[in-house]
């Protein structure tokens, strides 16, 4: 993701996939990786089965937390809240109260009261590597877009806005020095992985929600 992408806040846009292709890229992600989730479970012929389902998603959830994987995680959590996961009351029964536990303690790391305290409280003492999610820092971005807009006809950018915007930029550069290249590739899972297939006009739905 480039600087000029995310100064630009043109990723609510409809020439989005032109301006602003990475953002875009990385939202699509998190879309793919929910419905991935929610699929799997969903294709659970039994209560049992899609508990078991549930649970695996659940230890994922946690490895992901140890990789500092926040961009993942919410997508797995997001789909394990979604309406289709969490209305299957008889699945969840099955699944032990010690893994209900761990998920909700997992889903609260994202909850956006007082504009995201506790995702922010986390980010502040995760080293690198780190995935952040990003729709935290674009939604800093469009506030500060609105309240120090670029003046028509004007080079120069408003003072506070180059500031601020800087500063958030600051801390998503320090992201994008992450390496994750210690970790093992698993030929056989990333062929299944790239398999998927997904029904785009699906994804468009709930796209926008992301680059809130």
């Amino acid at each position: 993701i480039t600087m000029d992408e995310l100064t630009s806040c043109a990723w609510t846009k409809k020439n989005k996939g032109i301006v602003t292709p990475n953002i875009v890229a990385f939202t699509r992600r998190f879309n793919h990786t929910s419905f991935w989730t929610v699929q799997e479970i969903l294709n659970g012929p039994s209560a049992k089965e899609r508990a078991e389902i549930i649970t695996h998603f659940i230890k994922l959830g946690k490895r992901l937390l140890e990789l500092n994987n926040l961009h993942s995680l919410f997508a797995v959590t997001s789909a394990l809240k979604s309406a289709s996961v969490h209305r299957l009351d008889k699945t969840w029964s099955c699944v032990s109260k010690k893994d209900r536990q761990a998920f909700e303690k997992l889903a609260d790391n994202f909850k956006e009261d007082n504009n995201w305290a506790s995702l922010r409280e986390i980010c502040d003492k995760l080293r690198l590597p780190t995935i952040p999610y990003l729709g935290v820092y674009l939604t800093d971005l469009i506030y500060i877009d609105l309240a120090h807009p670029c003046l028509k006809n004007s080079l120069a950018e408003p003072e506070q806005r180059a500031l601020k915007m800087n500063n958030i930029l600051r801390v998503i550069s320090i992201y994008q020095n992450s390496d994750y290249s210690h970790i093992p590739i698993v030929e056989r899972t990333r062929k299944y992985l790239q398999s998927l297939r997904y029904i785009e006009e699906l994804q468009n739905i709930f796209e926008d929600e992301q680059y809130k």
